[in-house]
């Protein structure tokens, strides 16, 4: 979230084409090899039941209605320019990356107490794999 926020700050000063070609490689890039694999980390302190029914809910209802509700805020505001469009998404993602923090010290907080389920393929934080 920090390094969108730097990539939409920079993209609202320098609405440049080659700007915003470089934030989506580096956005795309951080979302699967650090944003995924950290969001996954987040289920491996629910039970199996709990996991698929949120699992699918964030993968069709949250990702899905966000999609279509931010195509329908971009279409409107579009107009006002990229710029001001990406100066309206440096505070989201700012609120973002506080709600990271939030969700990783909760999911710590649960590990601790409830080590992961065996085949998830994580561990407690501090707990050692034999």
């Amino acid at each position: 979230p920090v390094a969108v926020a730097a990539g939409f700050a920079a993209l609202g000063a320098w609405p440049t084409l080659t700007v915003l070609v470089v934030f989506q490689v580096v956005r795309r890039a951080g979302n699967y090899a650090l944003a995924k694999p950290a969001r996954e980390t987040l289920f491996t302190v629910v039970d199996r039941e709990e996991r698929y029914k949120a699992k699918n809910f964030i993968d069709t209802f949250v990702y899905r209605g966000g999609d279509a509700l931010g195509a329908g805020i971009f279409a409107r505001i579009l107009a006002t320019g990229v710029a001001s469009v990406a100066w309206i998404a440096v505070p989201v993602a700012a609120v973002w990356a506080v709600v990271a923090v939030l969700l990783g010290r909760r999911q710590r907080t649960l590990a601790m107490r409830n080590p992961p389920e065996a085949g998830t393929g994580a561990t407690a934080p501090g707990a050692t794999v034999s």
